[in-house]
């Protein structure tokens, strides 16, 4: 695969995410003396520099609460993995309540349509997410209509958008759908929830 820009590409050995994630949760938890439980690893990205930097996306838990977080881990030329950064990008919402919820949480950002964030709209978004889903041929087939609301969590290279859309079915019924993709660099997309 080709350089994305940046020099950022994905990780598309599932193994090494999972390992890179291990290693993510198991060194914040030594350094923070914390006690999170990884769920999944959800994606990486890597980019060589003087060694390998990644970018992971992972699911783990602090007891009962579930979130998602991302980590940046240094891989030297000597392949010794150091921890750079471990920061939250956002809770699980499994359903709709939860999710009118997340606008009171700290550091979610209430977007509408025509906010832009570098190409990235909530409309861009929603349709993409709608496509993604259509992508397997067991899902029922779906066509965008509008977002009603979405939620971002923004931070400095990625952000966790949490969006609510109406989609039509085959039989021509409008529903509503929540869906939350993970964009890394304003290139890399990623649906981790669609219901």
């Amino acid at each position: 695969m080709a350089d994305a820009p940046g020099g950022w590409v994905p990780v598309t050995n599932s193994i090494e995410i999972e390992i890179l994630a291990r290693f993510a949760v198991d060194e914040h938890n030594e350094k923070e003396k914390a006690a999170l439980v990884l769920v999944r690893a959800i994606h990486a990205y890597s980019k060589v520099v003087a060694g390998v930097e990644y970018r992971v996306i992972l699911e783990a838990k602090d007891g009962e609460k579930a979130n998602y977080y991302e980590a940046e881990i240094f891989e030297g030329l000597d392949h010794i993995k150091k921890l750079v950064e471990f920061k939250l990008l956002g809770p699980i919402i499994t359903d709709l309540e939860q999710f009118h919820a997340a606008g009171g949480l700290d550091g979610f950002v209430l977007k509408n349509s025509s906010n832009d964030d570098n190409g990235m709209s909530l409309d861009y978004l929603a349709r993409f997410a709608v496509d993604d889903h259509n992508k397997n041929k067991d899902n029922e087939q779906l066509v965008f209509v509008d977002v009603i609301v979405g939620y971002v969590y923004p931070s400095l290279f990625s952000s966790l958008y949490h969006i609510l859309l109406h989609a039509k079915n085959m039989a021509g019924e409008t529903k509503t759908y929540y869906t939350v993709i993970y964009v890394f660099a304003s290139y890399f997309k990623q649906v981790i929830v669609f219901i």
